[in-house]
């Protein structure tokens, strides 16, 4: 009869559910170049801009706002060239006798104030594949329920499983790209994708959901997921009118997943069976420093400073590592444990 080795890994905001705790991972792990500016305090952005999407990140919103002529431009390229120069220079000189057009102002939630915390248990599946079981918390703070979710996979992560709770779906996507703060330490290529298919089920704020599993050759190692509110019917309905095209290519910046989501550190299938030590260790010195950047981790304890020099002096082209470090806090634990299956430690 052959030993089952369960470990738990408890990740991502671990137990600071708070929005302090989300705000360092955004710093560190996701995009915070956004697309668009941010909105004016005033609510001004004058007639004459070129910039008519906006982000409010304080209200969890993005806002709309466009000079109402920019309709009329669109509508006059449709007809002909000297109808439509005569028509223009007509609204020229109406436009100098009004003032300022009117703007068309619309404001629209994002998808993103949840406060996603991960439970990850990896489980060896046997034949040399790794069972990978996620429960998914949306702490009481939380204004939106999550009913999306997204994992960074890397190329070979296209051959991975996937399993879905009751109430929703799961697809491996296997040639999904993702825009990542930072694609060195964490390649991608694959992604494995969660959605809500019954209401009931969604996650709401102070709840857990439970039951989203993959199954991979790849061992653990640090990636990001992507948290989020599914978009609403009336939602689709109101961004799908009638905008000009330049001002709908500026709401598809802002509407990508990566910019309309929560972005979080976790672990995740990444090393195949032919990654040496050097290069997982290389990974969890990233993956912890980052941790202790958050608040999570205390770069003075033992265990992490042990665990760090330990893995430092890993070489390239080994198959191990010696960990010597007694973990202490539920946080330690849980990384060491992380970092044994990784290794093959027992």
């Amino acid at each position: 009869m052959s030993t089952r080795t369960t470990y738990t890994v408890i990740l991502v905001s671990f137990v600071l559910l708070g929005g302090m705790a989300l705000a360092q991972q955004s710093d560190l792990v996701a995009l915070t170049d956004f697309p668009v500016p941010a909105w004016p305090e005033d609510g001004d952005v004058g007639p004459d801009t070129e910039d008519y999407v906006f982000v409010d990140l304080a209200n969890n919103e993005f806002i709309v706002a466009y000079p109402a002529s920019l309709e009329e431009e669109e509508g006059d390229e449709e007809e002909e060239p000297e109808e439509a120069e005569e028509e223009a220079e007509d609204a020229e000189e109406e436009a100098e006798d009004e003032g300022p057009p009117p703007m068309r102002i619309t404001h629209y939630d994002l998808l993103r104030d949840v406060q996603p915390a991960l439970t990850t248990t990896v489980t060896d599946a046997g034949s040399g594949r790794y069972r990978y079981a996620y429960s998914v918390a949306n702490g009481p703070g939380a204004s939106q329920s999550i009913d999306q979710w997204a994992l960074v996979l890397p190329e070979e992560g296209r051959n991975s499983t996937i399993q879905h709770p009751e109430g929703w779906f799961g697809v491996i996507q296997p040639n999904r790209s993702f825009r990542l703060k930072d694609s060195t330490w964490m390649p991608n290529g694959a992604g494995a994708i969660w959605s809500f298919e019954l209401t009931e089920n969604v996650i709401e704020p102070g709840t857990v959901g439970t039951g989203f599993e993959l199954e991979s050759g790849l061992r653990p190692g640090f990636t990001v997921g992507y948290f989020r509110e599914a978009e609403s019917t009336g939602a689709k309905v109101a961004t799908s009118g009638y905008v000009p095209d330049v001002v709908k290519e500026q709401m598809d910046l802002i509407l990508a997943l990566e910019y309309n989501s929560r972005t979080i550190l976790m672990i995740g299938p990444k090393f195949d069976s032919d990654a040496d030590a050097k290069a997982i260790a290389e990974d969890y010195i990233q993956g912890i420093f980052t941790l202790a950047r958050m608040g999570i981790l205390d770069l003075g304890s033992d265990f992490v400073r042990t665990t760090l020099n330990e893995l430092t002096g890993v070489e390239a082209g080994s198959s191990g590592a010696r960990l010597t470090a007694t973990a202490n806090s539920r946080v330690e634990i849980e990384v060491l444990n992380a970092l044994k299956t990784s290794l093959g430690i027992d």
